[in-house]
């Protein structure tokens, strides 16, 4: 059944802080990666996440109150992944103390102003600090301090969390996976004429460079960051990028003269027609013979 992965991220103090969400739901990111096809990641903070994701707040909340129960583990953040169908059916898959993976970290600080998940950590931690520290205060009754968490309990995290009401913006990643072979020359990259999303590009690998197949979401030849505050015109602005965004890979220069034609002429075509989502393209590797077979 189609769905979305997401990677919610909530602390038990501040409740829900965002989610990281998949846009393309009929596959996995996983199986993007190893078919060497684009895919796109985008980050909702909580109000977005109760918008597009409803359900998945309370879900990542009883889950806390249900799994991370033991009182001699209290992490400051906890990284929830799972998989939506439906406000009523979400299923859980794993929970971490760490995020892991710098693809959505470099995304969770775009969308942050510049903090990354670490930073907010330890603003819990502090935060929490200094709530224990008022309440020891009030309970010896010292005087002068007895109306300190009026002016400190909540100083390191905003009540409404992170990126709720200062930015409206939508956040998304396009990752290009590695494809074995060597990358021709980088090239630049337009949005549409009439889009008003902002672009930035990282290119993750150097021209000339030889490159092995991918086997996760932090090998990329080359990402794309968006933000545009109309959703619907991101996801346009994605699927554009996608379909005619193409890489140019050399595969005969990782190849013996024994292996040189079955990868060369390996169903490229069957490739391109697995996928038919706007948002996954099956060519963007595709101009991979350039030299003699």
């Amino acid at each position: 059944m189609d769905g979305f992965e997401f990677i919610s991220i909530a602390s038990t103090r501040t409740g829900l802080i965002g989610t990281f969400c998949s846009i393309d739901s009929r596959k996995t990111l996983i199986c993007s990666v190893l078919a060497q096809q684009s895919y796109s990641i985008e980050y909702l903070n909580s109000e977005m996440t109760r918008d597009v994701l409803p359900g998945v707040e309370s879900f990542v909340m009883q889950t806390l109150k249900t799994v991370f129960v033991r009182s001699d583990i209290f992490p400051p953040l906890v990284f929830i992944k799972g998989f939506y169908r439906g406000h009523n059916s979400i299923t859980f898959l794993s929970g971490s103390y760490e995020l892991g993976k710098k693809s959505l970290t470099n995304l969770f600080t775009w969308a942050n102003e510049g903090k990354n998940w670490e930073v907010i950590s330890i603003q819990c931690v502090l935060d929490a600090l200094m709530e224990n520290i008022n309440c020891l205060l009030q309970e010896n009754k010292i005087n002068g301090y007895n109306n300190l968490n009026e002016h400190q309990n909540g100083c390191y995290i905003p009540e409404n969390g992170y990126n709720n009401t200062k930015n409206k913006k939508h956040f998304a990643l396009i990752n290009f996976p590695n494809n074995e072979g060597v990358l021709l020359h980088q090239s630049s990259i337009q949005l549409r004429a009439y889009s008003n999303s902002k672009i930035r590009l990282a290119w993750r690998v150097s021209e000339g460079e030889e490159l092995l197949d991918a086997d996760g979401i932090d090998d990329n030849i080359l990402q794309i960051f968006l933000n545009n505050p109309n959703r619907h015109e991101l996801l346009r602005d994605i699927a554009d990028l996608c379909r005619r965004i193409e890489i140019p890979i050399d595969r005969n220069s990782m190849a013996g003269t024994e292996r040189r034609l079955p990868i060369c002429r390996r169903d490229l075509r069957a490739i391109a027609a697995s996928s038919s989502s706007p948002f996954s393209s099956g060519h963007q590797l595709i101009r991979s013979c350039t030299t003699t077979d």
